[in-house]
């Protein structure tokens, strides 16, 4: 192997010869940035913000569209343009300066994350836009809730506002409790769903647990249970 005129014995003598120029090259450079770092000031670094931030528009029917996927927020921001700031596993919606929601992140390329508590107020007052909403099915918070609507579709011409008065009640008062008071509802053999039925039925819950609460302590002499097993083992012993 020849380089510049000069005959180099084997591979490792010409990677030798190379580290040296290098080292050279690389030794008249290192003056040079030691003067520079020398004269640069120490700059401070900021930490990259974790969220990424985009203008969103709140429609008429209280949804926004964050990359690919539709969200639901209060309808009180129906109207408004908020600055969404996207984390990893939620949003954060502001209004200027404030934070007016917080969303989950959705996953996927299409469909929507709707929580009925957004919009329930707007369905109760127009009833008859549930039967054309775009994302009804995500009104029905379990199977629960999806049988009770059933149920009433075939005993009343007024299911869609029975149903949403119920679901009503469901964001005021908790869906677990209301899913729990349908389902005895609906084991009835002639069952009434009503928003009235499943207050009624809550009300009495919530009494029955307060009763419960204010109840004295029962007082157990432990004297006369002693003598019980006393006696018990006399008898056992007689045999």
């Amino acid at each position: 192997m020849r380089d510049e005129g000069r005959d180099f014995q084997n591979e490792a003598e010409y990677d030798r010869f190379l580290a040296k120029v290098l080292e050279s090259a690389n030794g008249l450079r290192a003056d040079r940035v030691a003067q520079e770092l020398a004269a640069m000031g120490e700059a401070g670094v900021e930490d990259l913000p974790d969220y990424r931030e985009v203008m969103v528009s709140v429609g008429n029917n209280s949804t926004i569209r964050v990359r690919k996927l539709v969200y639901s927020v209060p309808s009180r921001l129906i109207g408004t343009k908020l600055l969404a700031r996207i984390y990893e596993n939620r949003i954060v919606l502001l209004e200027g300066a404030q934070e007016v929601a917080q969303l989950p992140l959705g996953r996927g390329d299409c469909g929507a994350v709707i929580d009925f508590r957004h919009v329930i107020g707007h369905l109760v007052r127009k009833p008859g836009a549930f039967a054309n909403y775009k994302w009804r099915e995500e009104l029905f918070p379990s199977p629960t809730y999806r049988a009770a609507y059933d149920h009433l579709g075939r005993v009343s011409t007024e299911a869609d506002r029975h149903y949403l008065q119920v679901l009503k009640v469901a964001a005021d008062q908790g869906v677990g409790a209301v899913d729990a008071a349908l389902e005895h509802l609906l084991a009835a053999p002639k069952a009434v769903i009503s928003a009235a039925e499943v207050r009624g039925l809550l009300d009495t819950w919530q009494d029955l647990k307060r009763e419960w609460r204010e109840r004295e302590p029962l007082e157990v002499n432990l004297g006369e249970y002693d003598a019980l097993l006393c006696a018990e083992e006399e008898v056992a012993n007689a045999f």
